[in-house]
């Protein structure tokens, strides 16, 4: 798979990573997004944080879809965790 611009991935602990976008304005509109997954216990925990970088406000009242993708790889039985 090619690299996306403004893309990028780190690993924080074996149980934790993050990565992040960074927004291509439009109209005056522009957000950098970077999620946080961890593991905890029995649970994966999501952490999104939204930056407007444009220079128009809008607001988010939640951020978050009802799936799990990962580099366009969604969540089934061939992931494992490891």
């Amino acid at each position: 798979m090619g690299r996306i611009s403004g893309y990028s991935q780190r690993q924080i602990s074996s149980f934790a990573f993050s990565f992040s976008q960074k927004g291509i304005p439009c109209n005056g509109f522009c957000v950098d997004i970077k999620k946080t997954c961890a593991l905890q216990d029995n649970r994966l925990i999501l952490d999104i944080e939204a930056v407007n970088t444009g220079s128009k406000a809008f607001e988010l009242s939640e951020y978050q879809h009802n799936f799990i993708n990962i580099e366009n790889f969604p969540m089934g039985p061939a992931c494992r965790l490891a």
